[in-house]
């Protein structure tokens, strides 16, 4: 949709521009959540990502959600809520997708990324926490490249850390079979 996101923690909301001209559209969200919209409520947006439809992911970190909304800014769901189980978030901050259209949260309290489906049902967990290969400590942010590498920065253990994930389509080829066989 030539748009960009920014998430402004300080103002509890997002802005949205065009991604040709920079001008500003319009506000995602606010610190007065309308009665029966508690969805339009950030209490600190700091994260953003657009799925394959058009949904905008914004993770509302103290909050320890993700909230959706249509590319006009109208709340879709909310993904997630605080605890530290399947699904749940203590304090989740970077947020992307792959080209499957899985959902990567990362949780900075739980020391993991979460891996689930747009509407947040849990498929994997990746790490915990520790300072070998694939753990971390307090996770930061996470991105997804055309490659589909899972990028993921480490803040405590001051490193980076990238994955591969294999795309559905490869994963049937490698077993022989045809996509969604």
């Amino acid at each position: 949709l030539n748009r960009l996101y920014v998430a402004d923690a300080k103002a509890r909301k997002v802005a949205v521009f065009d991604l040709a001209t920079f001008q500003f559209l319009r506000w995602i969200g606010g610190v007065d959540a309308p009665e029966g919209e508690p969805n339009t409520y950030f209490i600190a947006p700091t994260n953003v990502a657009v799925d394959l439809d058009g949904l905008v992911y914004v993770v509302d970190s103290f909050a320890d959600h993700i909230l959706v909304f249509d590319p006009d800014g109208e709340p879709v769901r909310s993904v997630g809520g605080i605890g530290s189980g399947p699904g749940r978030f203590a304090r989740p901050r970077g947020v992307a997708f792959d080209s499957d259209g899985h959902l990567y949260v990362v949780d900075a309290m739980t020391h993991r990324v979460q891996v689930l489906t747009p509407d947040g049902k849990p498929l994997m967990p990746i790490g915990g926490l520790g300072v070998n290969p694939g753990q971390f400590n307090v996770p930061a942010a996470v991105a997804v490249d055309q490659q589909n590498h899972v990028i993921v920065t480490d803040q405590m253990n001051r490193r980076i850390q990238v994955f591969q994930y294999v795309t559905d389509a490869e994963a049937a080829a490698e077993r022989g079979q045809r996509p969604g066989a």
